[in-house]
């Protein structure tokens, strides 16, 4: 998959009801929620202010 132009994006209606899975990073149940689309919360902390720890390889 390449993943090149790919960024976040605000959950608007829009983007929502444009996508097949809904991918959050531990926003829980702050999150709007739209009816009939399928979520998955992953319990990432908020990255602002950490070091880098590594570097992605790419071969």
């Amino acid at each position: 998959m390449d993943l090149a132009n790919a960024y976040p994006k605000p959950l608007t209606d829009e983007v929502v009801q444009a996508a097949d899975i809904v991918i959050t990073m531990g926003c829980g149940d702050a999150c709007h929620v739209l009816a009939g689309r399928r979520y998955l919360d992953w319990p990432v902390p908020d990255p602002e202010g950490a070091p880098i720890a590594r570097r992605a390889r790419h071969p």
